[in-house]
């Protein structure tokens, strides 16, 4: 029988699991925030850190969104795929319960954070977007012709419920006169099964190392829309992402995020993927009107940026054939 955990009843679930056998007064729970699609936590026992993660039906977003909560079995399984192709770029799965739905993973070391408050603390690192670059590119290459554990549809079900209808198809509900641009659009991607796509591949879900060491550790969390797919969706993504902050960003602050733009594609690139640019620029067309009129709206932009964003969106997605990666995303 599926169980709703709580705070209160984690200590008791990790019992159970035989994750751990620390007494009740040697815990320490905290509920984490960030995400929408599920219930997440940090335990500590005394001794070992575990984050627990459970599905939700019901996103936390102001509009109506549901996805199927076994998505969180896909995740496990893109977790460790993960671990077989870019291996220490993300935690390592400790248990996988089929009848609550809740996955426990590895914890990251306390002094990392989300490389998403970084970015809008104005602090850039050029050096860390292009390590991604490398490791997203090593993850489509490696998976391509991959002999697959994800579920027999390859994750797509959940990828559609997550991304192209909450994003895509509400954009063509919304903004009706690029309707049939966004539609295409979005039939191209879900006709692509190329190799394993993230499908959530943005700075929120970037854990890093403390800033200021040669090299810098990250990993890559929140894999719940894994899938077999179009690669140039999880390039949108990331860059979409960057775009938007770019837009928030303080004058002096927005080349930053133009060089990491351009460190990402560059190492990307290196590792044998090919980019259509005309592509790409339409689905980073698609996604930032998806962050300002869809079903889950970034938080951080005021109103006039948000009509900067907006315009931004309309330009990539509509003259798509002017976007050229050798040259970083320029904004009003």
């Amino acid at each position: 029988m599926s169980t709703t955990l709580a705070a209160t009843t984690v200590p008791d679930y990790l019992r159970r699991r035989g994750l751990s056998a620390a007494a009740d007064e040697a815990w320490l729970i905290q509920q984490l925030t960030g995400g929408v699609s599920g219930a997440v936590y940090s335990a500590w026992d005394g001794e070992h850190r575990f984050v627990v993660k459970q599905s939700l039906e019901k996103l936390a977003v102001e509009d109506d969104w549901t996805a199927p909560r076994d998505r969180i079995l896909n995740e496990a399984r893109v977790l460790d795929m993960l671990g077989d192709v870019v291996p220490t770029r993300s935690p390592v799965v400790l248990d996988v319960d089929e009848d609550s739905l809740t996955l426990t993973m590895e914890h990251a070391p306390l002094d990392w954070t989300d490389w998403k408050t970084e970015l809008l603390a104005g602090r850039v690192d050029a050096s860390l977007a292009s390590a991604l670059g490398t490791a997203l590119g090593t993850i489509h290459q490696s998976t391509t012709n991959h002999t697959w554990t994800l579920p027999p549809d390859d994750g797509a079900a959940g990828f559609l419920a997550l991304r192209v209808e909450p994003f895509h198809y509400t954009v063509a509900e919304r903004i009706p006169e690029h309707a049939p641009q966004v539609r295409e659009i979005a039939s191209r991607i879900l006709a692509t099964r190329d190799c394993l796509v993230h499908g959530d591949f943005s700075p929120k879900n970037i854990l890093v190392s403390p800033d200021g060491h040669s090299e810098r550790q990250f990993w890559i969390i929140d894999d719940e829309v894994g899938h077999r797919g179009d690669p140039t969706f999880d390039l949108a993504f990331f860059l979409t992402h960057l775009a938007l902050k770019r837009v928030r960003a303080d004058e002096h602050i927005k080349p930053k995020f133009d060089e990491a733009a351009a460190k990402f594609l560059d190492a990307y690139s290196q590792t044998g993927t090919q980019v259509d640019a005309s592509y790409l620029s339409q689905q980073i067309g698609c996604l930032v009107l998806a962050r300002v009129v869809g079903r889950s709206q970034v938080r951080y932009l005021d109103a006039s940026a948000r009509l900067t964003a907006r315009a931004l969106g309309v330009e990539l997605l509509t003259r798509a054939g002017e976007y050229d990666l050798s040259r970083p995303l320029k904004i009003p």
